[in-house]
């Protein structure tokens, strides 16, 4: 069948991994009233397609040759549908999920399930990772808002306007630059075994069908991030952006899978810490960390009862 392409299967899920994780990026400017929704979403656009042009290649081993050494096509169509149904679902449920989570999980009990030997030495390092990018994107994210907040009340009020608008151009670029890097790349980490080439053009319709996601079902989910879970100034949302970015590139270096919700949530979190704002959406936050937890074992559970089943 044509839908169970694998590629065809992974523009699907660059849609619904636009509709789901975009919005974090897009819901903390709209939310803030720094940038309209959709020249934040135009401008993310641009940032995924350099992201995933110039340093996608960099997780093209972060499954295939980081957690096996080798893959099977049956694998792949599992991983890539599953975790296509499991983040529309979510995203029904207008709950931001991590791609990332969702994609170990399953690529993990599937592989299983196909008795393909794992390496456990980067399983281990992909789940330290996810343990501790939180809490270093939140110290990060404290330690860049207080040089910040030190230095911002020295200004005019013409320079600080100049000063953030320059800085909301750069860093929303940035943050989509790290999203594209390396959840999209993580995608073709997939593919790669059965690619014969043409891996830009791969790229660029990933990018586009990110962004139609985005642009057409994703701002339901920006509300969460931007509006629900905590209200920040201007600078504090730039402040916890910027800190996460730089976790989920600096991690890419690795091939680490990682998710720009957990980055950007925990500086998120760091900036209100700072500032000592007590005005956090506890519900949506727990809804947020407990379903990084569930969503991995649910894929493996899922991948690994319908591989060994069918």
């Amino acid at each position: 069948m044509a839908l169970l392409n694998p590629e065809v299967l992974s523009l699907g899920l660059m849609f619904v991994f636009g509709w789901n994780n975009g919005p974090v990026l897009v819901g903390n400017l709209a939310g803030s009233g720094i940038l309209s929704y959709r020249n934040a979403v135009a401008l993310t656009g641009a940032g995924l397609l350099a992201g995933v042009l110039l340093e996608g290649s960099k997780m093209e081993r972060s499954l295939v040759g980081g957690i096996t050494s080798s893959t099977t096509q049956s694998v792949a169509i599992e991983v890539l549908a599953l975790s296509l149904i499991l983040i529309m679902f979510l995203s029904i449920l207008r709950i931001p999920v991590s791609l990332s989570n969702i994609m170990v999980g399953a690529y993990i009990g599937a592989s299983s399930a196909a008795k393909i030997p794992l390496i456990s030495t980067q399983i281990l390092l992909i789940l330290l990772s996810w343990f501790s990018v939180p809490a270093f994107s939140a110290i990060l994210t404290v330690s860049i808002y207080r040089i910040m907040s030190t230095v911002v009340p020295r200004w005019s009020l013409i320079t600080l306007d100049t000063v953030n608008r320059l800085a909301v151009l750069g860093i929303t670029f940035y943050v989509a630059f790290a999203m594209g890097a390396n959840n999209l790349g993580m995608i073709r980490s997939v593919l790669a075994p059965f690619n014969q080439g043409g891996a830009e053009i791969q790229s660029i319709l990933f990018s586009l069908a990110s962004l139609a996601g985005m642009l057409l079902l994703g701002r339901g989910i920006s509300k969460v991030i931007g509006d629900e879970l905590i209200v920040l100034s201007p600078v504090g949302v730039l402040t916890a952006m910027f800190a996460g970015a730089s976790m989920m590139w600096f991690l890419t270096q690795f091939r680490v899978p990682i998710s720009i919700t957990q980055a950007v949530v925990g500086g998120m979190v760091g900036v209100a810490l700072a500032r000592d704002v007590r005005i956090i959406n506890r519900r949506v936050l727990a809804e947020i960390l407990v379903s990084w937890i569930l969503v991995t074992a649910v894929a493996f559970v899922v991948a690994l009862a319908v591989f060994t089943l069918f």
